[in-house]
């Protein structure tokens, strides 16, 4: 299934990034958000993380295509998530997140070496496909958090 930059195959495994700006006022506010994710991920086999710096999130959720299409499509509609884009979308054989229903992570929270990763994601282009390898490269500034 395909929506507005999202490729999704039902009944497989998915992995998707996007990136959205966020009218949230605090850290609290997001943390509060990702706690109530981690509950409802839960009951869908939803796995993933949200990354928060400077009012941007970046997400990366991991599950079945069809309710990561149903998630999205709440992600899409709610008025805390401005600009949606996706940047990755893509089949995967095994979880990066298998024990994260939703882990939320913010910027002071990764290294400084790992400090331009939210600009890294900013400048994929969701039309072209990402290798394995580089997806892995990507998210290996948030393994062992």
């Amino acid at each position: 299934m395909t929506h507005e930059g999202r490729s999704l195959k039902p009944g497989a495994l998915n992995f998707i990034a996007y990136v959205s700006h966020s009218n949230l006022l605090n850290s609290d506010e997001a943390r509060a958000i990702a706690e109530l994710a981690a509950r409802k991920n839960r009951e869908s086999d939803i796995t993933g993380l949200l990354y928060c710096a400077g009012g941007t999130f970046l997400q990366f959720l991991e599950g079945e295509g069809q309710q990561l299409s149903k998630l999205l499509d709440k992600i899409e509609k709610d008025p805390r998530h401005n600009d949606v884009r996706y940047v990755c979308a893509k089949t995967i054989h095994q979880r990066f997140f298998p024990n994260w229903n939703m882990r939320y992570i913010e910027s002071n929270e990764l290294t400084l070496k790992n400090a331009n990763c939210l600009l890294q994601w900013n400048l994929i282009d969701a039309r072209q496909e990402l290798s394995s390898s580089r997806l892995q490269e990507l998210l290996a500034p948030f393994e062992g958090l």
